[in-house]
């Protein structure tokens, strides 16, 4: 909700970001020699944080 407009838009948006966070969590796995479990939760982590702050970034210039 942070940068949709729409529940729709939340829905394409969040699935579309679960697989790209899953796909890159298991290449971090492979590639490190990590567990994959920690590899995609610390992937979602900054996935989230991006999100973070693309919403604030957008609520900021739609105050300006």
């Amino acid at each position: 909700m942070r940068v949709c407009r729409n529940f729709r838009a939340v829905v394409l948006t969040s699935a579309v970001t679960a697989v790209i966070c899953f796909v890159l969590g298991m290449a971090a796995s492979y590639a490190w020699e990590i567990p994959s479990g920690p590899a995609v939760v610390a992937v979602n982590i900054v996935a989230f944080g991006a999100f973070a702050l693309a919403g604030r970034l957008k609520r900021v210039s739609n105050i300006h």
